[in-house]
């Protein structure tokens, strides 16, 4: 009869059915037990009655899964008595000794008799294919309830865990030639949750003889996995013992949840850390690797040191050899939820080679490796006899020596570890291995001429000095496989390079950022709600948060902030005059004033006569500055800063606008006023629009050349309107992917003309004035990702084009180059969590020290109350629109010199196309440029000469415009479309252009 060395890729199934139960504690049970130092572990050890059943290994006692006499020549040798179950838990004992650095104690019993239950084992085994543990919930039952009248005065009150020693084996993998309909118990913790899922909520434990006390969890465990199968006609044994399964099992009472696969059992860690099938049989079950830096953190019994923003040269101490002030894991922040943990692994720290401890007929023996060979691998042991009791080494199972990156999602373990699938999905995971080699194939499915095969953990996925993988480039970071973007595909932009050597003691150089954008900081701001986000224009150098009424300003370090009670319900305003930085709000009718630098500011109030509910604004003229802001009856309150230093509240005049609540203020200067009220723009002479829909926001855009402001109002049923002189002169409908609450406004680099931005479903679209769509807009997020409300516009590299900065709701921050509409490297960036507040853009350095130029930067808030702050390269000073309300003094009005006649061409050919072309369906936009208010004519013929179509328009000198041809009834083929522009001073063109039409 021969032994069966085996591949544990082909026979291990860690499938639903097991996995699926290995932690099934409360956060708070983990909690309570990390709290503790001992664990006590009371076992027990239980035959079934006798059959005869060849779906399950052995007749139902102990010695019987096998049909010769093996002596002490094989792993785990009878007798099966509470000796040799006491071997096993010894193991245990020393591996967790090591594994917690002392940090915990395991002590053991077990119960010096066997307990028979009534069934024969299938009665206790869930059917093939079956989910359910029923069965195996009334088998720890019957246990329990016979184990507490057999041992009457056993006070099982002084116990943790409660395992159960079960004759045969466990069905943790299917032998060769498996009809897979084995009715062997599944080995399996159950938890109290997992209890009471089989037994109801009112179930509260197995009562034992201890006075009121009830057994909470069970530990059901096979007295071996190794058994007989049938090769070739013949009975070989397969050699598989329970000390990494015993291990894992101890783990998951202590909480730490599954890393394989545990939809189907397959590998997603390999032997990197302990609750992997690779690692919990790793050579042949005789001890698993130790725990990897995640779990180490999750059970408290290691802490990582996480690096400071900015450029270092780290050291990293395998675990396995640390003294007390070594750094065993260092933490890498990327976003709110993600972060790489880095640590160095060390199979042999003493160099001593691998000294095992065994028992074997009574005795203690020493079993001594200088390395992996012959026989002695990690998917086989043909070497050893016995019960291994200790290792001086628990990382000599890990695949290799060398650094490992965990890239680790908070987002997907937080989702996910109640039900245990954590690493169930392997394009998302939550503990995940960045592997050096550049395939990320563990766990990934091969077609081989073997048959199905599975990529496993390898020494090439370690990071060092040497490694040999074909695509390893001894650096870790955007521009190599595996790239370290977040899991959203966002820029991290982190990089890790320069890996020394394996050795106890490894270094590695981070860098984060690269010459155009840089994590500056992450800030905790402690806030509750925050209202509004804003950041000083002028060289103030904090942020500052509203939150629930409280105006909070941080230095842009995030230490000490300063905090002031009720001090605005509406958008606060920061501006410097007179070389004093102020910031003013309001609440109800009270105007709050703050002067100073944080920790040495002077508040004022004055109380107003009219209730302030509009944003301010700020206009600075000459020798003197204005704060304005509306009331809700309809008055303008207009403050002189300048003599609010002298009188005070006299400073104060108001006007009356309207005769409704005024929502929005916008000024071009003091005199130049438009104000927003619910349906009605009014501008300083008095002219007053009425609007069909409510109006939302407003802007103004001013031309400088002609000295005329035209202003732009969104309103509920997604319209834009553009208002001239008192007059409605263009209507645009918006919104195409879905509801718009809110525009911006930017400068197209190349014409030098305004467009208004606007954010809707997964889109941005962007409009001139004239209503005609800007060119390679729209654009579009990666998989449908919702933008945000918010849309700004800032020259971020200093290329004198403007970007185009949009977040998603779900915390991806794009940055669009203004004229392709081609995404900006490295943007998309990430900020991990659900955005709360949208992205500001603010001056990162004084603008006195840096002159023209200065340093942008990019905040944001997340739904955890997370600041995020990235800075950007140089930039000519080009901040267009920075916030939702365009800058710090929410003042939306925006400058722009439009060429003159005399600077154009009146009808450029190279701006007179159509879009989409060829056209499917629906319609095509046919697009031009005219320098001066023109009467255009378009007339469409087919190849024949027919007329198809005739449309007109009035268009807007000095834009683009755009008209659309309706296709619907129009046939396949190709059409001539005749454009004709004709201006009121005479000037006149034409051009024709192609559509070809496909349906």
């Amino acid at each position: 009869m021969k032994r069966f060395l085996f591949i544990l890729s082909v026979l291990i199934n860690l499938g639903s059915l097991s996995a699926q139960n290995f932690n099934r504690h409360s956060a708070s049970s983990i909690n309570e037990l990390n709290n503790f130092n001992s664990l006590k572990i009371l076992a027990v050890m239980v035959e079934f009655k006798e059959d005869n059943d060849q779906t399950t290994a052995g007749n139902g006692k102990f010695g019987s899964i096998y049909t010769k006499e093996y002596g002490l020549t094989i792993l785990d040798p009878l007798p099966h008595n509470a000796q040799y179950f006491s071997d096993h838990l010894e193991f245990a004992k020393n591996y967790f000794k090591k594994a917690s650095n002392g940090k915990l104690s395991v002590e053991y019993k077990v119960l010096p008799s066997v307990i028979t239950v009534s069934k024969t084992i299938r009665n206790y085994a869930p059917a093939p294919r079956e989910s359910s543990l029923d069965s195996v919930g009334r088998f720890a039952q019957e246990v329990w309830q016979l184990a507490s009248a057999q041992f009457a005065t056993e006070d099982f009150s002084q116990y943790d865990l409660f395992t159960i020693f079960h004759a045969g084996v466990g069905r943790e993998f299917s032998p060769p030639g498996s009809l897979g309909n084995e009715r062997d118990i599944p080995s399996v913790y159950l938890g109290f949750n997992s209890l009471k899922k089989i037994f109801g909520n009112s179930f509260n434990g197995f009562p034992v003889n201890s006075g009121n006390y009830a057994i909470k969890n069970s530990m059901i465990l096979p007295a071996t996995n190794s058994r007989e199968v049938s090769s070739t006609g013949e009975k070989v044994l397969v050699q598989l013992t329970t000390n990494g399964l015993l291990v894992s099992s101890i783990a998951s009472h202590l909480g730490l949840p599954d890393l394989f696969n545990t939809s189907n059992g397959i590998t997603a860690i390999g032997r990197f850390g302990l609750m992997d099938g690779e690692s919990i049989f790793a050579y042949s079950g005789i001890f698993p690797a130790g725990l990897s830096a995640w779990e180490r953190i999750f059970l408290g019994w290691d802490s990582p040191i996480e690096v400071k923003l900015e450029d270092a040269k780290l050291n990293i101490t395998s675990f396995t050899s640390k003294l007390n002030n070594d750094t065993t894991i260092i933490k890498v922040p990327i976003n709110s939820s993600e972060y790489y943990l880095i640590e160095n692994r060390s199979r042999d720290s003493k160099k001593d080679g691998l000294n095992l401890t065994y028992k074997i007929g009574g005795e203690t023996k020493k079993f001594y490796v200088d390395k992996d060979r012959g026989k002695f691998q990690w998917y086989l042991v043909d070497t050893l006899a016995g019960v291994v009791t200790d290792i001086d080494d628990i990382d000599w199972a890990v695949p290799g020596n060398g650094i490992v990156i965990w890239h680790i999602d908070e987002k997907i373990i937080n989702q996910k570890l109640s039900s245990n699938e954590i690493n169930s999905d392997p394009q998302n995971r939550g503990v995940d291995i960045e592997e050096a080699d550049g395939t990320q194939d563990i766990g990934e499915k091969f077609q081989t001429i073997f048959g199905e095969e599975y990529g496993r953990a390898t020494e090439e996925d370690l990071w060092y000095t040497g490694n040999t993988a074909r695509l390893y480039k001894n650096k870790f970071g955007s521009d190599t496989k595996p790239n370290s973007n977040a899991n959203d595909g966002s820029s991290s932009l982190i990089a890790l390079e320069r890996f020394s050597a394996p050795a106890n003691k490894m270094s590695f150089n981070i860098v984060f950022g690269n010459e155009n954008v840089r994590l500056a900081s992450k800030l905790n701001l402690n806030t509750i709600d925050p209202k509004f986000l804003y950041i000083p224009q002028n060289a103030l150098n904090e942020f500052i948060v509203v939150d629930d009424k409280k105006l909070k300003r941080f230095p842009l370090d995030g230490s000490a902030y300063e905090e002031s009670n009720n001090f605005g319900i509406v958008r606060p305003i920061t501006f410097v005059f007179n070389n004093k930085k102020y910031i003013a709000s309001a609440e109800n009718n009270r105007f709050n004033i703050i002067e100073g630098e944080i920790g040495n500011s002077k508040h004022s109030q004055l109380n107003l006569t009219k209730q302030n509910t509009s944003p301010l604004i700020y206009v600075e003229e000459s020798q003197d500055a204005f704060l304005m802001a509306g009331t809700a009856d309809g008055f303008i309150f207009k403050l002189s800063m300048k003599n609010y230093e002298l009188t005070g509240i006299n400073a104060v005049t108001y006007s009356k606008i309207a005769d409704s609540k005024i929502i929005q203020v916008n000024a071009v200067d003091s005199d130049n006023v438009f104000v927003i009220t619910e349906n009605s723009l009014y501008d300083n002479k008095q002219n007053k629009i009425v609007f069909p829909a409510a109006v939302i926001q407003s802007a103004i855009v001013n031309n400088t050349k002609t000295n005329s402001a035209s202003s732009i109002v969104l309103t509920s049923d997604n319209k834009i309107s553009v208002v001239q002189n008192g007059q409605i002169v263009k209507d645009i409908k918006v919104g195409a992917g879905g509801n718009v609450n809110s525009f911006s406004v930017s400068i197209n680099s190349a014409s030098g003309n305004p467009v208004f931005l606007v954010s809707s479903g997964s889109m941005i679209e962007a409009f001139y004035l004239s209503g005609a769509m800007a060119d390679n807009f729209p654009i579009y997020s990666s998989n449908n990702e919702l933008f945000g409300n918010s849309v700004l516009a800032s020259d971020l590299n200093g290329d004198l084009i403007t970007e185009i900065i949009a977040s998603t709701v779900n915390g991806k921050i794009y940055a669009f180059d203004g004229l392709t509409a081609k995404i900006v490297k490295p943007f998309p960036v990430s900020v991990g969590q659900d955005v709360k507040l949208s992205p500001v853009i603010y001056r990162h350095t004084p603008y006195q020290s840096m002159g023209p130029t200065a340093l942008q930067a990019l905040a944001v808030i997340d739904t955890k109350g997370t600041l995020h702050n990235w800075v950007i390269g140089l930039t000519n000073d080009n901040f267009v629109w920075v916030n939702g309300l365009k800058n710090s003094y929410n003042n939306s009005s925006l400058n722009y010199s439009q060429q003159t006649d005399a600077d154009q061409e009146y009808f450029p050919n190279s701006k007179i196309y159509n879009w989409p072309n060829p056209v499917y369906g629906g319609v095509t936009n046919i697009r031009f440029f005219v320098s001066e208010d023109s009467n255009v004519k378009i007339r469409i013929f087919d190849l024949a000469g027919d007329l198809a179509g005739e449309l007109s328009l009035e268009a807007k000198g000095g834009f683009d415009n755009e008209v659309a041809w309706d296709i619907t009834n129009i046939q396949s083929g190709v059409y001539y479309a005749n454009i004709e522009a004709a201006s009121g001073t005479g000037k006149s063109a034409n051009k024709i252009i192609k559509i070809a039409v496909i349906k």
